[in-house]
């Protein structure tokens, strides 16, 4: 790789056509198509797979997970378009939220928790998390673990 940063960067470089490089244009495929129901988070996953897979996604078509109300009346979609990974021990139970309901939400994961930065509910712009729970009641709500219950 280093000797081709070095060739391009002296305008040295031969391109070649994809095909020589493989022999047979037949054999490029394209890249599979994304559904929905791929993009849903399993949060029983570790963390740094969650972290990458939110990041891939990003900003389109975007991660995403379902908030159910407590009381099973309400089922809210939520993209996630910003997060980190925090390693740490923990012995909540998967997928349970850990808020101030100010400036931080995180959702545990089995080796840590992923911390939300950037959030959008179905039908609602994206926001800050710390916007997100000005106006949003997390106490009443669960997150849904698995890519189980694919809408």
């Amino acid at each position: 790789m280093i000797k081709t940063v070095e060739l391009v960067a002296e305008g040295n470089y031969v391109p070649l056509p994809q095909s020589e490089l493989t022999g047979k244009i037949s054999e490029l495929k394209a890249a599979p198509k994304i559904f929905k129901n791929d993009c849903k988070i399993n949060w029983e996953q570790s963390g740094k797979k969650i972290y990458d897979f939110i990041r891939g996604l990003s900003p389109y078509p975007a991660a995403w997970t379902i908030f159910q109300s407590i009381e099973g009346d309400k089922v809210l979609n939520a993209k996630i378009f910003e997060a980190e990974f925090v390693k740490e021990e923990h012995e909540m139970m998967i997928a349970d939220m850990d808020s101030n309901k100010k400036t931080y939400l995180h959702i545990a994961v089995p080796d840590g928790f992923i911390a939300i930065k950037s959030i959008q509910l179905e039908g609602k712009k994206r926001l800050k998390i710390e916007d997100f729970l000005r106006g949003f009641d997390i106490e009443n709500y669960l997150i849904d673990p698995k890519p189980s219950c694919l809408l």
